[in-house]
Order: structure tokens, then C-alpha cells, then sequence
């Protein structure tokens, strides 16, 4: 995770992001978690975090806009238009990549 990139591409969600970060490492990498996917959602985005089997970072998270004419259907999965997808070694740091 690059804390300092993202301070340079969104200062307002940096500085929550610090401001809030308890002391603990696993309290803190759900507090930056919830703070992604708030700034994420703000923007009329959403996101999705899997742990991916035999790939060298466990986990990847997405990013994606909701196409125009979305009827609501949760099953239809074409209603997605990828806008990032990365790796990271936690959910916390795919997302902050796929953020970045």
C-alpha cells in the first residue's frame, strides 16, 4: 500500500484516512478499507473484493461503473463496466491500488 500516492491523488480522502488510523495494523487495514469504499461509492461507483486461489496476490479488487439502463437485476452481471481491477496481499491493498 502507497499511502503518499494517495495523498497526491485524493488529499481529502488521505487525510481521513490518517486522521483515523487506529494503532493497531488490523484495525487499520479495515479502517482504510471503509474508507475506499466509502470515497468509491460517493463517486456512484462500485467495487467487489475476492480472494483469487494460486495467484500471487490473494486478493483482487475491482472497481466499476454502472452502465446506463441498469433494470436493477442483481443476477445480470453485464451491467458492469471495469474501470480498475488489481492484486494486493490484504482486501485493504487491492483496493487502495485498484483506487490509485
Amino acid at each position: 500500500m502507497n499511502l503518499t500516492e494517495l495523498q497526491k491523488v485524493d488529499p481529502e480522502l488521505w487525510r481521513e484516512i490518517v486522521r483515523g488510523i487506529p494503532l493497531q495494523p488490523r484495525a487499520a487495514a479495515c479502517w482504510l478499507q471503509a474508507c475506499l469504499q466509502r470515497a468509491i461509492e460517493v463517486r456512484g461507483l462500485v467495487w467487489d473484493v475476492s480472494l483469487v486461489v494460486d495467484e500471487p496476490s490473494p486478493y483482487m479488487a475491482g472497481i466499476y461503473e454502472i452502465d446506463p439502463g441498469y433494470d436493477g437485476d442483481c443476477w445480470n452481471e453485464q451491467h458492469l463496466s471495469c474501470i480498475a481491477e488489481c492484486g494486493g496481499n490484504s482486501p485493504a491493498e487491492a483496493l487502495l491500488s485498484a483506487y490509485l
